[in-house]
């Protein structure tokens, strides 16, 4: 299976950025960023004979509206639906949440956010661009962030009712204020089952390093649980710009894409209970360098990951790491060539 990025083609779309997702039955579901004119599509694939078809062409700001370049996954709510967000288009400007019918492949846009110019003096605090994807609360809420947008233009956290497509914006992030500190969060939200929703900023904090956090999905009660501080010798690494995953054993680990010693990036685990970080591995440039996207539990004791480059593959790495040991495997060495 390729991509053409024709927008004429059966495989239309170009440039997958986000996972795929299992509709329960025989297709995987996902989204590309571009696709001509270069704003993206939805496909789905049969997960046996590998057939891929495109359920909707995203027109941008055009007539009709449906938004362009979504960038994260999609969630699927339980009703015969998935929905996703776009980060850009939409009528005005700032992106989009939408939901596809599984089964007509009718897309609703449910939300439009603004791209105002006013924005980025504090004047016209509308959220924009939402590049992650959302996660359910369990409450029939759908929560996600959006990377810029609100007062200061930090970003937000909104929420959005399942049921009634209604939209609440949960908070502002203020980047070093006294409260709802980072700036730009990229990194989807996760679920802890406690009642609260656990994320990551790559902006603020101490001197833009970025921040962990998680918020009451009850109360909205933003707490800062790490504020990172570059290749210090606590909350070492700076600017995470993936989310969270579980380990299953009381522990949320991530990556940050600098920081560390010779500032190549991190990867760290923060107990649940305390909030407390510890960084599990520092890149050297020798075995990893920059980790932008975020850890997958292999659900047998690792966790796998990948860097865009190091000192002796500028072409990037795969790496597993022990959950237990704390020990470092290169898996795969893209500059080397495969057998």
């Amino acid at each position: 299976m390729s991509f053409t990025g024709n927008f004429n083609d059966l495989n239309a779309g170009g440039t997958p950025e986000a996972e795929l997702v299992s509709d329960g039955a025989s297709f995987l579901w996902g989204t590309t960023w571009h696709g001509d004119p270069l704003v993206g599509t939805v496909y789905k694939v049969n997960a046996t004979s590998g057939l891929r078809t495109t359920v909707v062409k995203f027109t941008g700001d055009q007539i009709p509206p449906k938004g362009g370049q979504p960038r994260a996954r999609l969630v699927g709510d339980g009703n015969g639906s998935f929905w996703g967000s776009t980060s850009h288009g939409g009528t005005r400007g700032g992106g989009t949440v939408f939901k596809v019918n599984a089964e007509t492949g009718v897309l609703t846009t449910v939300v439009e956010f603004s791209h105002n110019v006013g924005v980025h003096n504090g004047d016209t605090p509308f959220p924009e661009y939402p590049n992650t994807a959302l996660v359910s609360d369990d409450n029939g809420f759908f929560w996600g962030t959006t990377l810029f947008g609100g007062t200061g233009n930090h970003g937000t956290i909104y929420k959005i009712h399942a049921a009634s497509g209604e939209f609440l914006k949960v908070l502002e992030f203020s980047e070093f204020g006294a409260t709802n500190k980072g700036s730009s969060p990229n990194g989807n939200l996760v679920n802890d089952g406690k009642g609260s929703l656990w994320g990551t900023t790559s902006g603020g904090g101490i001197d833009s390093s970025g921040t962990v956090y998680k918020i009451n999905t009850k109360t909205g009660v933003l707490t800062t649980l790490v504020k990172f501080d570059f290749y210090e010798k606590e909350n070492k690494g700076r600017q995470p710009r993936a989310g969270l995953v579980s380990d299953g054993g009381g522990y949320f680990w991530g990556t940050t894409d600098h920081g560390g010693t010779g500032d190549h990036g991190t990867v760290f685990k923060i107990q649940a209970t305390t909030g407390k970080l510890i960084t599990v591995v520092e890149f050297t440039g020798k075995a990893g360098n920059q980790v932008i996207a975020g850890l997958v539990n292999d659900g047998h004791g690792s966790m796998l990951g990948a860097t865009t480059g190091d000192t002796l593959s500028e072409f990037g790495t795969v790496f597993k790491i022990d959950i237990k040991t704390g020990k470092f495997t290169t898996l795969v060495d893209f500059s080397k060539p495969t057998k």
